[in-house]
C-alpha cells in the first residue's frame, strides 16, 4: 500500500513543476526567440548587355560591294562599325573610278558645284587617271570630335594627303574636305591615329601663323589709312591750291605722284 505521506509529497512537486512551467512559459521561458521576418529583394536583375553586330571585315567587304584595289584600308585602321565603312570604301572607289555622280552624291552642295565645274573643265577626268592607288587612315579631329579620313593618293610618283571629315544624316554620308598644306607629309610622320593627330597639330600651326600675317597686315594698313586721313586733313586746312577745281581735275593745282624710275639693270658681262 502507497504511503500516503509519500504521495502526498509527489503531488505537490508535480503540481510545482507545472505551476513553474506555466509562469516561466508567460516570460518567455523554454520558447525559443521569435525570427524576423525575411525581406526579399523584387528589384529585378539588370538586363544583359546589347550584343554588338557583327562588324564585316573590310575583305569580305571589298569583295561584296567589288570596290577597286586602287584603294586599301586596312583592318586596325577600319571604322568599328559596318555602316561606315561601307560608306568610306563606296566614297573612295567612286573616286578612283572617276565616278562623278558617286562622289557628288556623298558630297555638301558647296563641294558639289567645284566638283561640277573641274568635270566641265576636264580636270576630273585627268585626276582621278592619274590616281595609282589611295591609302586611308581613320580617326578623330581632335577639334571638332568628328570622324575624319586621311587620304594619301598616289599620283604618279607623288604622295597628296587630303584629310575629309564625315558623318551619316537621314540623307546618307556627307564626306567634307578639310583644308590643309599639300607638303604637310614633309612636315610630320606616324602611322593611324598618331598621323592623324600630328597633321591636325601642324595644320593648326599654319592656321594660327596665317591668322597673325593678316592681322599683322590689317593693322599696317588701318594705320596707312589713318595717316592718310591726317594728311588730307592737313592739306584742307590750308585752303584748296587751286579754287577753280579740285586737286585731281584738268587745271587743278594737285600734283600726281610720278613713279620713281628703275634703275637700268646693267647687263652682264665686261664694263
Amino acid at each position: 500500500m502507497i504511503n500516503r505521506k509519500f504521495s502526498k509529497i509527489a503531488q505537490s512537486l508535480t503540481l510545482g513543476a507545472v505551476a513553474g512551467c506555466v509562469l516561466f512559459a508567460v516570460v518567455g521561458c523554454g520558447e525559443e526567440e521569435s525570427a524576423e521576418p525575411v525581406v526579399r529583394n523584387t528589384t529585378p536583375p539588370p538586363p544583359p548587355p546589347p550584343v554588338k553586330p557583327k562588324v564585316t571585315s573590310i575583305a569580305d567587304l571589298m569583295v561584296q560591294l567589288g570596290i577597286d584595289e586602287r584603294v586599301s584600308i586596312s583592318e586596325d585602321q577600319a571604322p568599328d562599325n559596318t555602316e561606315d565603312r561601307i560608306a568610306l570604301l563606296t566614297f573612295f572607289d567612286g573616286m578612283v573610278r572617276g565616278e562623278q555622280k558617286t562622289v557628288s552624291d556623298m558630297l555638301p552642295m558647296t563641294d558639289r558645284e567645284q566638283l561640277e565645274a573641274l568635270v566641265a573643265s576636264g580636270q576630273w577626268e585627268k585626276a582621278t587617271n592619274d590616281i595609282y592607288s589611295v591609302e586611308l587612315y581613320t580617326g578623330k579631329d581632335p577639334n571638332f570630335n568628328e570622324d575624319v579620313v586621311l587620304a594619301i593618293y598616289t599620283v604618279g610618283f607623288d604622295l597628296q594627303p587630303q584629310m575629309w571629315a564625315f558623318e551619316s544624316d537621314r540623307d546618307g554620308y556627307v564626306f567634307e574636305a578639310v583644308p590643309g598644306p599639300s607638303d604637310i607629309l614633309d612636315k610630320i610622320s606616324g602611322t593611324g591615329e598618331q598621323l592623324i593627330a600630328a597633321w591636325f597639330a601642324y595644320n593648326d600651326m599654319e592656321m594660327n601663323d596665317i591668322a597673325n600675317r593678316l592681322d599683322e597686315k590689317l593693322e599696317f594698313e588701318k594705320q596707312n589709312i589713318a595717316r592718310g586721313n591726317d594728311e588730307s586733313k592737313s592739306s584742307a586746312s590750308k585752303g584748296p591750291a587751286n579754287p577753280g577745281g579740285g586737286p585731281m581735275s584738268p587745271g587743278g593745282g594737285g600734283k600726281k605722284r610720278r613713279p620713281i624710275p628703275k634703275t637700268p639693270r646693267k647687263p652682264p658681262g665686261p664694263g
